[in-house]
């Protein structure tokens, strides 16, 4: 029986008269890979944002393991200890990732460590570990600004395993990669999902399709279709009719 790990209830974001995200709901369970799909503007790195605490909503509430975490009611959870624990155990790739090109992938990552509270003593080996999961060995001590797309991406995701997160989240972590790099970040992807709950964004049909256990069609704000894993082959069609494109 699956484990609950996240879930989120009437969420909105608002900008003004602008509805960004309108009373979804989402539920994510422990060691599954999760896809939101969605076009232009359907409101995907808003929702994932919220997920990761960077963007407050302005409604609704957010659970970790059936702790409430956020309540739009009082805007934050009286317990601010809490919500510091809960972000430590999320892991969080943004579309557009910031490297530091002058570091090393090895001084990078002590950088992040630092910057994510990772205790000293366990810094040895969570390095070895991010390393290691991401097939990176090869160039730890190589600058990130010669590093190509595909391992700038591997080094973005082995910044999100830092510190054992329960919870990764992926905004487009295959855009702009040649199809050999996404078939390598695919296999990590799945790999990863053994000791993490993973939510992805992605344009790419057929590759969501391959790469999550069930998705989630976003359309101008609002969850239009939930996608199970039986259904992820005519994922193309259920798109298009869910999106009226």
């Amino acid at each position: 029986m699956s484990t609950l790990l996240i879930e989120i209830k009437n969420l909105s974001k608002h900008y003004g008269a602008k509805i960004a995200l309108n009373n979804i709901y989402l539920k994510l369970n422990q060691n599954e890979v999760v896809g939101i799909l969605g076009l232009n503007g359907a409101g995907k790195s808003t929702c994932l944002k919220i997920l990761a605490g960077i963007l407050p909503p302005t409604k609704g509430e957010i659970y970790l393991k059936n702790t409430l975490i956020y309540n739009s009611e009082t805007h934050q959870t009286d317990d601010y200890l809490l919500q510091y624990k809960s972000k430590l155990r999320i892991g969080y790739l943004p579309e557009f990732v910031t490297l530091y090109p002058e570091l090393t992938v090895k001084d990078f990552l002590n950088f992040m460590m630092v910057i994510k509270d990772v205790p000293k003593y366990k810094r040895e080996e969570e390095l070895k570990n991010a390393i290691q999961k991401t097939h990176l060995e090869e160039y730890e001590n190589t600058l990130i600004k010669y590093l190509s797309l595909g391992y700038q991406k591997r080094t973005g995701i082995a910044q999100t395993i830092l510190g054992n997160p329960d919870f990764i989240i992926l905004d487009e972590p295959i855009s702009g990669l040649d199809p050999r790099q996404i078939i390598e970040i695919r296999n990590l992807i799945r790999e990863l999902a053994k000791e993490h709950t993973i939510i992805i964004s992605s344009h790419i049909l057929s590759e969501v399709a391959q790469t999550c256990d069930r998705v989630y069609i976003l359309h101008k704000g609002e969850i239009v279709k939930e996608v199970s894993k039986q259904e992820l082959p005519q994922i193309e069609t259920i798109f298009m009719e869910a999106t009226n494109a």
